[in-house]
């Protein structure tokens, strides 16, 4: 379901789960709904609305596409991607210098 990947929600970023795989690359068959608290953001950018903005302002400027982020809550798409309101993030992982 790639074509989550054109929509710009507010408040909000669209999350891809991360596969859990073991030390031979394979995929776990695990329930994903036990690992949905963090992935890569795909969202190509963040729009924030009202009070939102004056809370969240500078977030939004480190979360960008390609950020890995962890979240306390989320709302699934479908198996893969899940939306995560911006209020939910709790973190953003530093990316690495390249």
């Amino acid at each position: 379901m790639e074509n989550y990947k054109n929509l710009t929600p507010i408040n909000g970023v669209i999350v891809k789960l991360e596969e859990q795989t073991n030390t031979a690359g394979i995929e776990l068959s695990e329930d994903k709904a036990t690992k949905k608290n963090q992935g890569i953001c795909i969202s190509e950018e963040v729009v924030l609305s009202g009070d939102m903005l004056e809370k969240y302002g500078g977030l939004e400027k480190r979360i960008l596409n390609g950020a890995k982020i962890k979240f306390t809550e989320g709302y699934p798409l479908d198996d893969t991607f899940i939306y995560v309101p911006i209020d939910k993030v709790i973190g953003v992982y530093k990316s690495e210098a390249k």
